[in-house]
Order: C-alpha cells, then structure tokens, then sequence
C-alpha cells in the first residue's frame, strides 16, 4: 500500500516537474504557445513572435493571426485586402509546382497572415492585384523574381483589367547582399542570422493537393510572418549603421535614403506625395546599371530621365562633335538615382527602356537626347516633355522662349518650403567625385518631373482660365 502511494506521488510530482520545465521553456521560445479558435469556419492561430534582432539590437514581439483556412471566398478576400491598405508594408510568398503553375499565394500584414487559394477558379483576385499596385503600401519579398513573373502570368490568364505591373516592390535577399550577409544563404538561413529563429523547411511540396493540411498551411504562412522581421532588421541596417555606411562609402556600394516628396498642383489643387527611395551613391558599374534597368521596364510604365553633360570652357569639340554625357538621372515614383556615365559604362540597358514603347519618358527638354553623343541617332519612344506641353497648354506663360525649369515648377506645383528646384547652374558635374550638393541637386531635378507630368495631364483635362485682368476677359488665356 505504502508502495502504491509512493509511486503515486512520485508520477505526480513527475508530471508537475514537466508542467513546471515545459512552461520555463515556452518562456524563453522565440514563438510562444498557439491558440485557436474558429471564426466563420476558419481557423484562426494566434502566434506571439518573438526575437532579438541582430542590427536593431533590441527585444521585438508582436502578436499575428495566422489565417489556417485558405480564402476561397472573393468577400472575404475584399474584407482582408482592405485591413491591409493601411499597412506601410506587406510580406508576401508564392507555392507553385513545375516551376510554372502558381497554386497558394501568402500574405503577411502588421497583425494578419492569410492565404489565397489561386486554384480556386471563381475567386476573384483583383482586390489582391488593386493592393499589389498600390505604390503607398511597399511590397517585400524574398528572391522575388519568380514569385513577380507568376503573379503577372496569373493576372494575365484570369483577365483582371489593369497594366500588368507591381509597385514598390523590395527583395530581402538583395537588401541581405547589400548588407554584407551573403554567407547566410536561404531564407531559413538569413532568418536565423538576424533573429536566430529556426524554422522548419522540410515538406512535401504537394501544393496541388486539396484540401491542404496544416503543416502545409504553417509552412506557407511562416515564410511570410518571419519576412518581416527579416525586413525590418535589413531596413534598420541599411538606413542606420554607421559602420555600414562607411562601408557604403568605402567601397562605392549603394546606399539609399528615404524622402517623403510633398507637393501639390497650383491649378488641379491635387496633392502628390510620394516616399521616394533615395539612392545617393551614382551607380556606375555595368552589373549594377543592367539590374536596375531590367527592374524598371518590368515594373514601371512611367519614368522620368534627365541627362547632364560635360560642359567646360576648357573643353574643345572637333567640329560637328557633341559633348559627352556626365550623368544620368532616373526617377520612378518610389526610386530616384543617377549613373554616373563619365567612364562610358555599357548604357544597353538605358537604351532597352528607351526604345520601349509601353513606358513614358517624362523629360524636360527631349532636345537633350540629340546634343549627346551617346544618346544621338538613338531611338526614343513614347516621349512626353515637360517643356513642350507646358508651353502648349499654358499659353500665358512669359518669356516662352528662354522659360527656366524653376519658373515652369513655381508656375505648376506648390512645393511650400522648397525653392529653386531645377537650379543647377551652381553644380559642377565634370568634376570626380560628385560632391554631395551636385548629387542633391540632380536627384531633386528629376523627381519633381514627376509631379510636374501629372499636373499637366490633369491641365489638359480641365484647361484653367488665366486672366490679366479681371476687366478685360478678352486678355484671359487657356
């Protein structure tokens, strides 16, 4: 009897022991205990996330539900696009099989984690398609090549009206690269360097297969929960460590910068903001121009260009010779940046986008193009000058002939404390290395083509009525 009753206490003091173990140990686990619950037949996990973060340096946590069901219901994928329009930004994956048939696509929000069921035939994906084009929310993914070409595969085959391309769109594994972390290769692997979570990689890749099971379904969804984590330590790093800057600097790598373009039309009285990506450091080498290149004509339908030539009192031209090109500036409404072409780098891929029909070039005076001698007898298509339509559509404009571009942007665009933003005259761009004001001056020029182009398309629709004097409609000009 005695025995019994030993053996009895001594199990329970066992399974209060492991009770006791097992709850210290969840404590200290990167992702605490799951719950579940069901809600309008999904079921809902909610995970806390935990970690400390290798260049933040610090302890983050934050609550996701993760979404176990996948969305076959085009109502509720309304209801989710919608709790993400406010999001800065979202993480996103793809599953497919045969490298070509695309099957589950996962999004990650701040607090929300979900799956689409792309094989779900009925379900209408332009909600998810309205928030990929959506330039205010940025889209992070990692090695994001195949996971893009899917998605515009599948816009295409399902008919969903819009121009098939994808705003702001970030690659963890090139932000991995720019900062130094190349050895940690994989997602799992780059995951476990920056926050030294683990997780679990190891499954069939049936995607195919209906209904999914929920390894299959956490699985999917980690690869997007833990994106953001990654995304933000690779974000902080790239905009905060000093060592890396240095390092930026050293080795003429890029850096980047963010800046919130604030501006707003004179005569349409709409707004035009746009967080733009700074990339200070001129890109110069060939790998690097044919990257960005290839990115922009499959990403972008608009672009802005601006060329600086090499111009001195000490140059002398042979006879019928044109200068030489020193930079080139390049905006998009979430980029800016210049190349740095006074060494002649292999220009192909500007010319590529050039002579793509489907993509605008907003330039200020497209004249340009033939007093340089790199770009003279090359084809450019799909051409819209600022200076041009500005003269045709407001003909009130004074001194026509010799307008400045900074007259032209106080005349469109109210910049508030900005002033001067088109004056270079005091920038040297012959002279190596650029100095930081020639840099600042150039990356400015450019962006605000874009706000310029777009105020002068909402002119064109409603055509203001200028009047010198109120008395005399007859000096009014449209």
């Amino acid at each position: 009897m005695k025995k019994k009753k030993f053996y009895l206490l001594f199990t329970l003091f066992l399974i209060v022991f492991e009770g006791v173990s097992w709850s210290l140990y969840g404590a200290n686990e990167d992702v605490v205990e799951d719950n579940f619950e069901i809600n309008n037949n999904e079921i809902i996990q909610s995970v806390m996330v935990e970690y400390r973060g290798k260049f933040t340096d610090e302890r983050h946590n934050y609550l996701i539900q993760l979404v176990m069901t996948p969305v076959t219901s085009s109502e509720k994928l309304v209801s989710y696009c919608e709790e993400l329009k406010s999001a800065e930004f979202i993480t996103l994956d793809t599953e497919f099989v045969n490298n070509s048939e695309l099957c589950l696509i996962q999004i990650g929000g701040p607090k929300l984690a979900f799956a689409i069921d792309v094989l779900c035939e009925n379900l209408d994906l332009s909600p998810f398609y309205k928030l990929m084009q959506n330039p205010k929310i940025f889209k992070v993914f990692y090695d994001m090549r195949k996971d893009l070409e899917l998605l515009k595969k599948e816009m295409i085959s399902r008919g969903i009206p819009g121009k098939v391309y994808f705003n702001s769109c970030r690659d963890t594994g090139t932000m991995a690269k720019e900062c130094r972390m190349s050895e940690f290769r994989g997602y799992a692997n780059l995951l476990r360097g920056l926050t030294e979570i683990d997780i679990d990689k190891n499954i069939d890749h049936k995607w195919k297969t209906r209904p999914l099971t929920e390894s299959r379904m956490l699985y999917a969804l980690n690869d997007v929960v833990y994106l953001r984590p990654v995304y933000e330590e690779l974000l902080y790093a790239l905009e905060n460590n000093d060592e890396l800057a240095k390092y930026y600097d050293k080795y003429g790598k890029i850096f980047l910068e963010k800046k919130l373009l604030l501006c707003s039309g004179i005569f349409s009285g709409k707004k035009y903001n746009f967080e733009m990506i700074l990339v200070v450091t001129p890109i110069s080498k060939n790998d690097e121009i044919k990257e960005v290149f290839t990115y922009i004509i499959s990403n972008y339908d608009e672009v802005a260009i601006e060329i600086k030539n090499i111009y001195s009192p000490k140059l002398k031209l042979k006879k019928n010779s044109l200068p030489s090109c020193s930079v080139i500036q390049i905006a998009v409404f979430d980029m800016v940046f210049i190349i740095d072409a006074k060494d002649k780098p292999e220009l192909s891929p500007l010319f590529a986008m050039l002579k793509n029909a489907k993509i605008m070039k907003i330039i200020f005076e497209p004249e340009i193009f033939n007093k340089t001698a790199e770009f003279k007898g090359k084809k450019v298509n799909s051409v819209f000058s600022v200076l041009k339509e500005s003269k045709k559509r407001l003909s009130y404009l004074e001194n026509q002939k010799n307008l400045s571009s900074t007259k032209l942007a106080e005349t469109i665009l109210d910049t508030g404390d900005e002033k001067n933003l088109f004056d270079t005259r005091e920038q040297i761009f012959n002279k190596r290395p650029l100095s930081d004001n020639a840099i600042e001056g150039a990356l400015k020029f450019v962006s605000y083509l874009l706000p310029m182009y777009h105020e002068l398309i909402e002119i064109e629709k409603n055509p203001p009525i200028i009047c010198s004097n109120n008395d005399n409609l007859g000096n009014c000009a449209l």
